[in-house]
């Protein structure tokens, strides 16, 4: 394992771990009910830090007149990111919350060219966003949330003896679980992917569109108290979390591959696309507050980069499906709800398709380390959804005896899981 899976491992731990800290003030499992402070609202400001990992892949066209015009998506790049995050929620029903945030981030999602003694960067190096959000509170304690707006990036390109920066304007569009870990602090893993608009370079000749995905984890503190107290309601949860279970899943994800031969690397060949399938596992609740358990999915996906030149398709390299096995340690905050983190093995299968040379199509399959983090919330007492975050780190492959590929991926997914027997479920009135 290198420091970069060491880090990303003690990402997804500290998240759990400081959260299961913070949430120490709850009432024990032993107790069936959760009972916030009285007159409780989401209504106030708060300000916050988050940290996460996210991909890039940036299009390219080219414009080369009467000679014809060429595409290639993508421009793969990775690396992490964190940042500050301040904003309002007004809690305007019983059940839903509006509100507006603005967070501002620095990040090491990179690309890297390497060649002999010739090495070349191209990074995303800081963003910052306007969003709004909409979420809608399955307890007093947890809000699922749809969030959109307005994201600038600023990217740099470095060679020796040479340094360019630009900036790119878009859209942003993300959904995630916010939850009360007690007090006024609140945890909350969300999914940001951003759009931004095309800009042509060399009098149109170069024409660039960078996309981002990024993965996050936050901690934030609600400052005051200002909303009114709602009519309490009820809202799911288990006096147990043991048990099988089983559902669907499904996601975005984005991927980054290094091309290697002889002195030659690129890092990287971008691919990203959409991804469903399906998941089963077992849970063991050891303590008042503590589970483990063990999971496994596979999923079909479309997650590919494309080459083409005068609208035709020279050549594909698509994921096409894959599975994992994990383990998972989860930390129950309340009846309803599961903070967890996981790790085990992911193995991939690939293919790389060109239509005008069939010769040299050709798949392969290539597994490694996945680790991952998210939240779970019970809709039922025995139906539950859940976000999630994985990340895949698959083994070098060589092909055609030549070009080595390695590959890092981020899936970001939302799963709906029917936990089968158990004991009688708890109502927590709020």
């Amino acid at each position: 394992m290198n420091i970069r899976h060491a880090i990303l491992g003690s990402v997804a731990a500290t998240a759990l771990l400081s959260s299961a800290a913070l949430a120490a003030d709850l009432p024990s499992r032993k107790a069936p009910l959760e009972a916030p402070v009285a007159g409780f609202s989401w209504t106030g400001f708060y300000l916050g830090a988050n940290v996460g990992y996210g991909f890039g892949n940036t299009d390219i066209g080219l414009n080369l007149g009467r000679v014809g015009s060429g595409s290639l998506s993508g421009i793969g790049a990775d690396g992490f990111t964190g940042g500050l995050t301040a904003g309002f929620d007004w809690q305007f029903a019983q059940n839903f919350v509006v509100g507006l945030a603005v967070d501002g981030n620095l990040s090491d999602i990179n690309t890297k060219l390497s060649a002999g003694g010739f090495n070349a960067n191209a990074k995303f190096e800081n963003s910052w966003a306007v969003r709004g959000r909409l979420g809608y509170l399955v307890s007093p304690a947890t809000m699922l949330y749809g969030t959109a707006g307005w994201a600038q990036t600023s990217t740099k390109l470095s060679a020796p003896g040479f340094s360019a920066s630009q900036n790119f304007n878009g859209t942003v569009v993300g959904a995630g679980i916010e939850h009360r870990l007690g007090g006024n602090w609140f945890a909350n893993a969300e999914y940001l992917y951003t759009f931004y608009n095309s800009k042509s370079f060399f009098n149109g000749v170069l024409n660039v569109k960078p996309q981002t995905g990024v993965a996050r984890v936050g901690l934030s503190y609600k400052f005051g108290n200002f909303g009114p107290a709602y009519p309490v309601f009820a809202a799911p949860g288990r006096s147990n979390w043991s048990g099988f279970f089983a559902g669907v899943q499904g996601g975005y994800s984005m991927a980054n591959s290094e091309l290697s031969a002889g002195p030659l690397s690129f890092r990287g060949l971008g691919s990203q696309g959409p991804f469903g399938g399906l998941i089963a596992g077992y849970d063991h609740q050891f303590a008042p507050n503590w589970l483990v358990g063990v999971e496994g999915d596979i999923s079909a996906k479309d997650v590919k980069s494309t080459l083409k030149f005068n609208g035709a398709t020279i050549a594909t390299a698509k994921a096409d499906y894959d599975w994992g096995v994990r383990a998972r340690l989860g930390y129950i905050a309340t009846p309803g709800t599961m903070l967890f983190a996981s790790a085990g093995y992911g193995q991939n299968h690939s293919k790389l398709s060109v239509p005008t040379l069939p010769a040299i199509n050709s798949s392969w399959t290539a597994g490694g380390l996945q680790i991952g983090a998210g939240i779970e919330t019970l809709l039922t007492s025995n139906l539950s959804l859940r976000a999630e975050y994985l990340h895949s780190f698959y083994g070098k492959k060589t092909l055609f005896n030549i070009v080595g590929v390695t590959s890092d991926e981020g899936k970001a997914r939302l799963g709906l899981t029917y936990k089968f027997g158990g004991p009688s479920a708890v109502v927590a009135k709020y």
